[in-house]
């Protein structure tokens, strides 16, 4: 089977990540899977170092959440050509489905009446009631299916089919960190005000005017082309202490994560379980996290992991140091939460019900193919 993905960016971001474990899924299973996306980021290079074929997509690039009145205009400009693009490719790649994974591309993928089977991957909350409608009607006029990544998700599409995300983890989970030490706290991710690095860091201030004792790393940047994001991680690292470690961005979190005692995400209405969470599960990492969106479908509060009623600076700081307080409870949490991933949370479990999902949703229109060549042969034989 031939697929043709469709992505908004060509950079990593969870939602891309899922896309490139699918795509390797895809491989594996002896699909040809092509991937078109708006330039050559590092999503590209990964998938072309694999041999998978890459197609340019002219598809403009906007602020992320809500978008003001000049870039709505500029959308609607450019659906047209990218509609025109999504269904040159979906001939010349010879596709039986299309996979949406992303909401900005749905109207161009209806727009282009290629008469193939769609899916539409729902990562997050489309934000705001006209881009939500756009993107309803689009889902509609294409026939297209939804996969979401959480019951939270699903919530803004009817009839949605839930399939978590899954991720690779360690052969084994590492050995916790030496008894004595400075508890080891971190938070990883984009930088943008609704992930809430500036709070992680005026709570890593707090506690360190505490003396607290604790130690801190910051890992992530700002992606996706966000010159808004930029201005914000500055701002947050102004807010750092000297207790506080900025890392960057890192390819693998593994890195990371084997260092850390405990991994924080204040971020609010994440609409997908993070991906980050799945990783710190598999790496047998304690999450504290905060309750809301997704977030509770996968963190049972003192189970596998721990939850956050506010990402407010001093509440953060609070359970910090509550947390971090009971090693012999922590070591608990982290078993439970490695088990855990290995029972749900797996990126072969993921790929294997995507592609059970695709290949259902491609079966109809394949055997319509196959009566349509077997009648046009009976013609010519007659």
């Amino acid at each position: 089977m031939n697929i043709l993905f469709l992505d908004q960016f060509s950079e990593w971001g969870g939602a891309q990540r899922c896309l490139a474990d699918l795509v390797e899924g895809a491989r594996r299973r002896l699909w040809q899977p092509h991937v078109a996306l708006p330039g050559g980021g590092s999503l590209a290079v990964h998938l072309l170092a694999r041999g998978i074929p890459v197609h340019e997509l002219p598809a403009g690039r906007y602020s992320l959440g809500a978008k003001t009145a000049a870039e709505a205009l500029r959308f609607l400009a450019d659906a047209p050509r990218l509609a025109r693009a999504i269904r040159r490719l979906a001939g010349s790649t010879g596709a039986d489905l299309l996979f949406v994974n992303g909401p900005r591309l749905m109207p161009a993928a209806a727009l282009a009446q290629t008469g193939l089977p769609a899916v539409f991957h729902s990562h997050s909350l489309v934000t705001g009631a006209a881009a939500r409608a756009a993107v309803a009607c689009a889902l509609g006029a294409a026939g297209a299916a939804v996969v979401a990544a959480s019951r939270f998700a699903a919530a803004q599409w009817p009839g949605a089919r839930v399939i978590y995300g899954g991720v690779e983890g360690p052969a084994a989970m590492p050995p916790p960190q030496p008894a004595g030490g400075p508890a080891r706290v971190g938070m990883i991710g984009r930088f943008a005000p609704q992930k809430r690095q500036r709070e992680f860091c005026q709570a890593a201030a707090i506690l360190a005017c505490a003396g607290a004792g604790i130690r801190f790393v910051l890992c992530g940047d700002a992606i996706f082309g966000d010159r808004g994001a930029e201005a914000y991680k500055e701002q947050a690292l102004r807010c750092a202490p000297g207790t506080l470690s900025y890392a960057g961005w890192r390819d693998s979190v593994y890195e990371i994560l084997r260092d850390l005692d405990l991994l924080v995400l204040p971020s609010a209405n994440e609409g997908g379980v993070p991906r980050v969470i799945l990783e710190a599960f598999a790496a047998g990492v304690p999450v504290l996290a905060r309750d809301s969106g997704a977030v509770p479908e996968a963190i049972r509060e003192g189970e596998n992991g721990f939850l956050l009623r506010s990402s407010e600076p001093a509440e953060i700081a609070r359970r910090i140091a509550e947390v971090v307080s009971l090693p012999d409870r922590l070591a608990g949490v982290r078993e439970r939460a490695r088990q855990l991933w290995r029972e749900r949370f797996t990126a072969d479990r993921f790929r294997a019900e995507m592609l059970a999902f695709l290949s259902r949703r491609a079966a109809p229109f394949a055997a319509s193919l196959r009566l349509a060549g077997a009648r046009a042969g009976r013609e010519i034989s007659g």
